[in-house]
């Protein structure tokens, strides 16, 4: 007797796995509203009642029920009664890649990638070979910093789902800069190619590559792309004020590190930026008070000692130019202190 109904049944089911899996992650992601069609004549439809939801499915034995309460908790910020839940859906339905998928979405989005892995791996046992589960798996990897082994998992899931958009935006932007811009430029365009929803990030990733090589009329043609999809990041804002710096549009660099810094999280290093092109610009007042400015946010960043003492020899006051050289120079003796520390600690630790 043939075994292909029995092959091309276990295939389907893989499929309708991946469909689920997918749609599972997709409404933990994202808000309920996304799912809806607007109806200006139609009056909001009220939010879920958690708790009523959650009692009812209590002694519910339908995975589905558990892992529904589950997702209405996480929404609802009650992470520790989600986390049970979801873990309920699992024991009810161990077999199922859905429910461990799930499960690791959830220690994902709660910052607990390690148990985020678990689950994913165990999703791969159940579903071999399916593509957004080695995609999840190199997420939880980037967030444990082991980017390598990350990268190889991302690479994994374009080879194994290559009609899979995020695995080709997630590899561009973890290795922009660090493969040759052809690759970049190839991961990029299949993503946008399959209708990746992200095209700011795409582009963002793509100017940054080609600003990488010092090319930079594509990397402003596609950083100008970025901001045309998100005017007011400031990861394409400063980039953009960067690269209209190096090419000495100078004003256009301005307009854009002042908007950069006025969202940044950390502004000091833009505040230097700010001051560079200052300088460009024959601006050396402005460039001092940028500069002073980034050493008041950030003390510690004793570079910018340096910077300011040059700026003070092109001002011709020569007294705090020599001032801001001493500076420099105690904070380059304490930091190599610093790392002369580290490196004997380190061999301490190594020495049998």
């Amino acid at each position: 007797m043939s075994d292909k109904p029995v092959q091309n049944k276990k295939r389907s089911l893989y499929v309708l796995v991946g469909l689920l899996a997918v749609m599972g992650i997709v409404y933990f992601a994202l808000p309920k509203s996304w799912f809806e069609i607007p109806d200006e004549n139609k009056k909001p439809a009220p939010p879920p009642d958690v708790q009523a939801i959650v009692k009812q499915t209590a002694d519910s034995k339908d995975f589905k029920e558990h892992l529904q309460a589950g997702m209405e908790l996480a929404h609802a910020g009650k992470f520790a009664e989600a986390e049970a839940r979801i873990k309920t859906a699992a024991r009810l339905a161990p077999e199922l890649p859905i429910v461990h998928h799930n499960l690791g979405v959830f220690y994902l989005n709660a910052n607990q990638p390690d148990k985020a892995d678990a689950a994913f791996q165990q999703e791969l046992e159940l579903a071999p070979g399916y593509g957004p589960a080695h995609y999840s798996r190199g997420l939880t990897l980037q967030a444990r910093r082991r980017y390598a082994e990350a990268a190889l998992q991302m690479e994994l899931a374009t080879q194994l789902s290559p009609d899979f958009p995020d695995p080709y935006l997630a590899l561009a932007t973890q290795l922009s800069g660090k493969r040759p811009v052809e690759t970049i430029q190839k991961w990029v365009d299949t993503y946008l190619r399959l209708n990746g929803t992200n095209k700011g990030l795409a582009y963002y990733d793509l100017s940054l590559a080609y600003k990488t090589k010092k090319d930079y009329t594509p990397a402003v043609k596609y950083g100008e792309l970025a901001l045309k999809e998100d005017g007011n990041s400031y990861l394409f804002l400063r980039n953009m004020g960067q690269l209209y710096s190096y090419v000495n549009n100078t004003e256009a660099a301005d307009t854009f590190l002042r908007k950069a810094v006025a969202l940044a999280k950390t502004p000091s290093p833009v505040y230097i930026e700010i001051g560079m092109n200052a300088q460009k610009r024959n601006r050396l007042d402005e460039a001092v008070a940028a500069m002073k400015k980034s050493l008041e946010l950030s003390p510690q960043t004793g570079n910018v000692h340096f910077y300011l003492s040059r700026i003070y020899v092109r001002q011709g006051a020569k007294e705090l130019a020599a001032k801001e050289d001493a500076a420099f120079r105690e904070w380059q003796k304490r930091e190599i202190a610093e790392i002369n520390r580290r490196h004997e600690a380190q061999n301490a630790l190594h020495k049998p």
